[in-house]
């Protein structure tokens, strides 16, 4: 079934274009969706630009009363790991450690989004942080045919949900590539020990498995470390439409 004719679909907001293809928040995020490039001229690697084309898809080619997952790409996304602390008692506590963790590192701690993952006694937990104007903007589309946004998420979070049933007790490194950015977590005894964010050139493309393996080594984990990559999308080439 085309994507532009499904009820469910999901949605992948990039730094140069959406993504669009069948299926709900478990389908993946890649070369498999049909691309709309962002508007030439426009400022570049800008969230405003992806979400002007999401509006433009909508009003050209949404079906009726489609339903959308929206991921945001890393590009868009800080993350960090919190260590766990018995102090903490509640999620009031985690988010306000975690809202002064982001304004103390990127500033305007009021302007973004922070949500953190489920908690496990005794566990790291992992903190995501949004612009909280991308969210509202995307909540606003609106489309003739009803179109609406039943999640939003970020690209390595709603990644990892997918590969979590993949995710054992030891060592493992959670790798999620997209053409401009790789996000590269590390977790052990079923907890988060470590997560950054790196951009990519299209030559880094290329080299991914290097850049693995460096990270690898700067946390001095073993060789045989287990490792979970998913690339999230391809060179926007595939099935591109959408380009007047």
């Amino acid at each position: 079934m085309s994507p532009l004719w499904s009820n469910r679909l999901t949605v992948g907001l990039f730094s140069d274009g959406i993504s669009v293809r069948d299926g709900g928040a478990s389908a993946s995020v890649d070369s498999g969706a049909i691309f709309w490039p962002n508007a030439a001229g426009g400022e570049p690697n800008s969230w405003s630009q992806g979400v002007e084309t999401l509006q433009r898809w909508i009003i050209e080619a949404a079906s009726r009363r489609a339903r959308l997952d929206i991921v945001i790409s890393d590009h868009f996304a800080r993350y960090f790991v919190l260590p766990w602390s018995s102090d903490l008692t509640s999620d009031d506590e985690w988010l306000a450690l975690a809202r002064a963790r982001v304004d103390m590192t990127w500033g305007n701690g009021d302007s973004w989004e922070v949500r953190l993952d489920r908690p496990r006694f005794g566990s790291n937990r992992l903190a995501c942080a949004m612009d909280q104007d991308l969210r509202r903007q995307l909540l606003s589309l609106k489309g003739s045919g009803g179109v609406a946004i039943n999640s939003i998420q970020a690209n390595f979070t709603a990644t990892f949900n997918k590969l979590c049933p993949s995710v054992s007790g030891s060592l493992t490194l959670v790798v999620v590539a997209e053409r401009t950015c790789v996000t590269i977590g590390s977790v052990e005894d079923y907890q988060w020990r470590q997560v950054r964010t790196l951009s990519l050139s299209n030559s880094d493309q290329q080299s991914l498995g290097r850049i693995i393996e460096r990270e690898r080594l700067l946390l001095g984990l073993p060789a045989d470390v287990c490792v979970l990559q998913s690339l999230a999308r391809d060179v926007p080439t595939q099935s591109a439409v959408g380009t007047h």
